[in-house]
């Protein structure tokens, strides 16, 4: 090994200290916390002011990923400050070995990103995808979080739904038009029957008219 050769394990040595690493671990500890206390902080106004539950579910995914990846990256080159010249040898390197290891993670993180600004659905949409239906709880930056109809808690990559169809119920919005079978027997008189859900749907208070109101015939 020859002094080139040692001098830039030094200087690896020396950017990744035991004290940088700990730093490190624990910056990162932190962003954690600050995450789980922005999702804290949104489930509480989300019981206060219910109207705009979508709004605030929302609003606290984009300030997750802000946090995880501006605060992410702000605190590693903040902690280690590597030499540009070292900092562009690792970055290649680690770059190759990431790209092949964890190849699955990076696409859902990219992904999540996608889904993040594209928005085929939002938090709090009740979606249906790959035969599962539920209210999207929370978009992660691996995976998304969807809680079916029976309290089932289903967590599927970011990556899936960039390939695979997705419908969404409300796409954002509070109210959601559903549809309801009925079934009737041969001598129903259909005229009638139609009268009675006419009403039935009409009196509702659960009925949002406005969005409704040319489903009526």
């Amino acid at each position: 090994m020859n002094n080139q050769d040692l001098s830039n394990a030094a200087s690896i040595m020396d950017v990744f200290s035991v004290t940088k690493v700990g730093l490190l671990f624990l910056s990162f500890i932190g962003l954690a916390f600050a995450v789980k206390f922005i999702t804290y902080i949104g489930g509480s106004l989300n019981k206060k002011i219910p109207s705009r539950r979508l709004l605030i579910a929302q609003t606290v995914t984009s300030i997750s990923f802000m946090i995880y990846i501006l605060g992410g990256g702000y605190i590693f080159y903040g902690i280690v400050r590597p030499p540009q010249g070292l900092l562009l040898a690792v970055s290649g390197t680690l770059a190759v070995a990431l790209g092949l290891s964890l190849k699955d993670l990076i696409a859902s993180v990219v992904a999540g990103i996608i889904l993040l600004f594209d928005r085929p659905f939002q938090v709090g949409d009740r979606v249906t995808f790959a035969g599962v239906y539920g209210e999207i709880s929370t978009i992660g930056l691996r995976a998304v979080r969807l809680i079916t109809l029976d309290d089932s808690v289903v967590t599927i990559p970011n990556s899936k739904f960039i390939t695979d169809v997705v419908s969404s119920g409300n796409f954002g919005a509070l109210d959601m038009m559903i549809e309801v079978n009925f079934h009737l027997s041969l001598n129903s008189d259909l005229r009638v029957a139609r009268e009675i859900l006419y009403e039935t749907a009409a009196t509702s208070s659960y009925v949002f008219l406005k969005k409704n109101q040319h489903c009526f015939y």
